[in-house]
């Protein structure tokens, strides 16, 4: 059965999974021939909007662990004929990609998943260049304060800002600073 399209862009292979989640987007700007990250991608969707967003100049990235989301999230790619992007097996917890090498990291809250957050925290600082953004959408409330900020401070963010999105879940935001690579620079 061939796959409809939403609005000639999105699959409805890509749209479906993602319903109901939070909105990265609204939290963080992406600007052309930026690189950008998405933890946890599942089909693909931000990633194949966001990689719209960059143009051919910029790169997405999607990583997700999970083999099935993934062969959807690559078919949905082919579907839409994005070309700038690419989807990544792997941990959250150990990004496959270069040190300094990503303007934005978003998620929709697969962070709070894992049992090892600052680890996560530490390998999101290592691969974003400095000045580099990050945005967690769709997060419990429970996260909100004092421990979510201390952990984003204690990996090295700053500007850190931490909004409600409704009654029980809130989106965070947080800056690597400028002057603070890690590893060669790229």
């Amino acid at each position: 059965m061939p796959t409809k399209v939403i609005n000639r862009t999105l699959p409805a292979t890509a749209v479906r999974p993602s319903l109901r989640r939070g909105n990265p987007a609204a939290l963080v700007a992406v600007h052309t021939g930026q690189t950008v990250l998405d933890l946890g991608s599942r089909a693909g969707i931000a990633v194949l909007m966001y990689a719209r967003r960059v143009g051919p100049t910029g790169k997405a990235y999607g990583l997700d662990m999970s083999y099935e989301m993934l062969a959807l999230a690559r078919q949905n790619q082919w579907l839409a004929g994005v070309e700038n992007a690419a989807f990544l097996q792997g941990r959250i917890e150990a990004i496959p990609l270069r040190d300094n090498s990503v303007d934005v990291i978003v998620s929709n809250g697969v962070i709070k998943l894992s049992a090892t957050q600052n680890r996560v925290l530490a390998e999101v600082f290592r691969v974003l260049k400095p000045g580099g953004r990050f945005a967690v959408s769709g997060v419990a409330e429970a996260m909100r304060e004092p421990g979510c900020r201390g952990q984003l401070a204690a990996a090295g963010f700053e500007q850190i800002a931490i909004e409600p999105e409704s009654p029980y879940r809130v989106g965070i935001r947080a800056v690597k600073p400028v002057g603070r690579a890690i590893g060669a620079a790229s």
